[in-house]
């Protein structure tokens, strides 16, 4: 997705207990070199699939990831990877229910008809109480005007070059790098409950967007994702608490759709595009959802550690 690269994994085939260290492996360098993974399970209780997700710069289990998503859902239409838990995307629309450590996610899978590209549709809700849990709060770091949003640190990337002129986010020359790591840095000292979780945007669109993003997680170690679900979801909250999206003018039909280039490499913007779909009531979003295009299944196989 994007350049955001996502394994799935069947459950049963991982040794119980050892799931987060098989997983991380089969993330490394060593072999498939992803950034998420989800591994699958029967439900347990009235959704359709349980999902773990497991984050390779996190190291850890996450609590959501809007690509995973995506790329299930393509895989629930292309390869028969739903069938040991009685999935069957027929050639109509479907919603399949997650399970997550998150709560429950629904993704609505729309296959392609006459040409048309398939849409897979997550509602992100889950993740999105989860932010406003940990709280959305402004900051000022290194002297730039930054958001907190839940766990993720969100900058407007004209904030930074007000304080750092110097810096291109288009070339994310070493000096660039170390003004966002500098800047990382100062979130993690000064919110005990961050993460890594990092999403950069602007405004100057070059594909016919809103927003340019990119997600430097730790760009430094060379984690960037190019494109990020949770990540772009965050930019929707900070936009919307800032109200910088209502001066953009693109509220359409009861919803802001925000259109978002991403994907390609660890530059800000990118060739592809992902869309928000955001309800709110004032400063606080209500809903939203994720979509991402395109999404391509790469490989099918088996793997052995």
């Amino acid at each position: 997705m994007g350049g955001n690269t996502i394994v799935l994994l069947r459950g049963s085939q991982i040794e119980k207990g050892r799931e987060l260290e098989t997983t991380l492996r089969v993330l490394s360098g060593e072999y498939l070199s992803c950034h998420e993974a989800g591994i699958l399970y029967p439900p347990e209780n009235k959704g359709d699939l349980k999902v773990k997700i497991v984050g390779h710069a996190s190291k850890r289990f996450i609590s959501a990831c809007g690509g995973m998503t995506q790329v299930l859902g393509h895989a629930l239409i292309e390869t028969d990877i739903g069938k040991p838990y009685g999935i069957s995307v027929a050639n109509s629309k479907t919603n399949i229910i997650l399970e997550t450590d998150g709560g429950i996610v629904k993704v609505g899978i729309e296959p392609s008809f006459r040409d048309r590209e398939t849409r897979v549709i997550t509602n992100m809700k889950s993740f999105l109480q989860e932010i406003y849990t940990d709280g959305v709060n402004p900051m000022r770091l290194c002297g730039v005007h930054a958001m907190q949003v839940g766990k993720f640190l969100v900058l407007n990337a004209d904030d930074v070059k007000k304080i750092f002129p110097e810096v291109d986010f288009v070339k994310m020359d070493e000096k660039t790098k170390k003004v966002l790591a500098e800047i990382q840095k100062e979130f993690l000292k000064a919110y005990k409950g961050g993460t890594l979780d990092f999403a950069l945007y602007d405004w100057h669109t070059l594909e016919g967007g809103n927003i340019r993003a990119v997600f430097p997680h730790d760009i430094l170690g060379g984690t960037v994702e190019p494109s990020c679900g949770t990540g772009s979801v965050a930019i929707g909250v900070a936009i919307v608490a800032t109200e910088e999206v209502e001066r953009e003018g693109i509220y359409r039909e009861g919803v802001y759709e925000v259109s978002l280039e991403t994907g390609g490499g660890s530059e800000l913007g990118g060739p592809e595009r992902a869309t928000l779909l955001i309800s709110s009531n004032k400063s606080v979003i209500t809903n939203v959802s994720f979509s991402h295009s395109p999404v391509k299944i790469t490989t099918v196989g088996e793997i052995i550690i």
